[in-house]
């Protein structure tokens, strides 16, 4: 049954933030924290480091749920509130912490994940995690809520979908990629592929045009890759395939890098 308050759990230390949903999609918002204890130590520094937040991304992820709960489900919400320079929940431990209270909340993080990974599995069979990210961008609230919503247009920036593949990947053919078992088992939709396989082919939920995610935002004027129109990024283009979030959890669930 749903209320109009969810079930809100908070990590030991009250780093981390889960809210309990009823529907099987998770949304991960690990880059926008704002707490900065000065009792924490600071990450690490070195060539990989990453300190700066996606701005607004938090208020994006909450937005989005409320958006959703008009809808009568809840997604599942999990929030790192810590800032980046101390935690970065979406790297390997090590790299990611590297005070014993931000390993700490690293692993309750991660274990919010894997809790609302087994009640979708036990509910509902399969579902999508969602890893969302931002810079600047607050319209990335509608681009998930097309998913659900499909409302009308609007004007952004390229919109990058990781599915864990890399750029030389994409750049290959859809019968390529068709024919390719590697590339469909590493992608993050691998399980969504093996659901859908004997209608569909991989590059039609991968790029195609009525059947993938890119495609469907592409409808409503979103640049989006991979999508039917931009199969693959640029040669001089960077590209986010996707973080550590995706490639861990993509075995037991869908998930796409926003």
């Amino acid at each position: 049954m749903l209320t109009d308050e969810p079930e809100v759990i908070f990590s030991s230390n009250g780093y981390i933030e889960y809210q309990k949903g009823n529907m099987p999609l998770i949304v991960c918002i690990p880059h926008g924290g704002r707490q900065r204890p000065p009792e924490v130590l600071n990450r690490e520094n070195s060539s990989k480091t990453i300190t700066k937040n996606d701005l607004y991304i938090q208020e994006i992820g909450k937005d989005l749920k409320k958006e959703i709960i008009k809808l009568k489900s809840q997604p599942y919400l999990i929030v790192n509130h810590l800032h980046r320079s101390k935690l970065d929940v979406n790297r390997k431990l090590e790299e990611g912490s590297s005070a014993p209270e931000t390993k700490k909340a690293w692993e309750e993080y991660h274990n919010f994940i894997s809790r609302a990974i087994e009640d979708i599995k036990e509910k509902h069979g399969r579902g999508l995690l969602i890893d969302l990210h931002g810079e600047k961008n607050v319209v990335l609230v509608f681009i998930v809520l097309l998913i659900f919503l499909y409302i009308g247009h609007v004007q952004s920036e390229n919109i990058e979908l990781g599915y864990t593949l890399s750029k030389e990947e994409l750049m290959l053919s859809d019968e390529h990629i068709n024919q390719s078992p590697s590339v469909q088992t590493k992608s993050s939709i691998k399980n969504l592929y093996l659901y859908h396989k004997e209608s569909l082919s991989f590059a039609e939920l991968l790029r195609g045009k009525f059947n993938s995610l890119g495609g469907k935002l592409q409808s409503y004027s979103y640049e989006t890759t991979p999508s039917h129109i931009n199969q693959c990024p640029k040669e001089d283009e960077k590209y986010f395939s996707g973080g550590y979030t995706i490639k861990k959890y993509k075995s037991f669930i869908d998930a796409i890098q926003i």
